[in-house]
């Protein structure tokens, strides 16, 4: 099975991750998170067909099936099943245009419409003087709507990271906005079962690494294994990476 990493993917501006600003308890979230943390990413494609049969009517259900779709297109994404990302992408369109169309200003919906985009353009680049402006311009939107949104936090730290520098890119204050999400989470009690939580530490962590803070990427990987020892990709991937660098 895959790694979870893929859950996330590269752009060529920058990375967004999926956090919902919905943290209520459903039947499918702690069997999401199983699957995050195994890479089993086979269970996560079955609890999407599952909602799937039901369509959801609540705001939260809707909230909750997009962040689905996000998380899995971005596996695919990462994995080269073009066709596949791009019937989740079709879907995730269909669900934020209906949240949209009844909350104009909600930010966790504008924050996924321009996360969505920046799907669009990592499959197809052509489109980047077309959707780029467009997927910043949501982006930004959802911060200003709400500065305390998890999405709209996530969306505007990964603008500043993987945005150049001399495009307004910021990888030290990005970095701030990362750590400002972790302990948004962690004051309002959203981390238990929360696969979010763990990939935005887990991405916290590589940060540190790239700007060269190993000491700082050190301890957030040993935080991640004390909050979930079985999680494959640190275990058994990035947290051994660095730990052999520095032996």
């Amino acid at each position: 099975m895959e790694r979870p990493k893929h859950i996330f993917c590269l752009t060529g501006i920058y990375l967004l991750i999926s956090l919902s600003v919905s943290y209520a308890v459903t039947p499918y979230r702690q069997q999401i998170y199983q699957a995050y943390i195994s890479g089993d990413m086979e269970t996560w494609e079955k609890i999407i067909h599952q909602i799937e049969q039901e369509p959801p009517a609540s705001l939260d259900r809707k909230l909750e099936l997009l962040n689905y779709y996000y998380g899995y297109t971005g596996y695919l994404i990462g994995t080269g099943q073009k066709k596949k990302a791009k019937a989740c992408i079709e879907k995730g369109d269909v669900l934020i245009k209906e949240i949209i169309k009844e909350y104009p200003e909600h930010p966790t919906a504008s924050a996924y419409q321009g996360s969505f985009m920046a799907y669009k353009l990592a499959l197809n680049k052509l489109k980047t003087m077309i959707l780029g402006p467009e997927c910043i311009r949501q982006i930004n939107k959802a911060y200003q709507l709400d500065s305390t949104n998890i999405q709209a936090i996530t969306d505007k730290a990964n603008l500043l990271y993987y945005t150049p520098g001399m495009f307004g890119g910021n990888k030290q204050e990005a970095i701030r906005y990362y750590r400002k999400e972790v302990s948004l989470l962690e004051q309002n009690h959203q981390t238990v079962h929360n696969w979010q939580y763990l990939n935005l530490l887990s991405t916290l962590a590589q940060q540190y690494e790239a700007i060269g803070e190993q000491q700082a990427a050190m301890e957030t990987y040993e935080k991640i294994l004390r909050i979930e020892p079985g999680y494959h990709w640190v275990k058994e991937e990035l947290y051994l990476q660095l730990k052999d660098q520095w032996q």
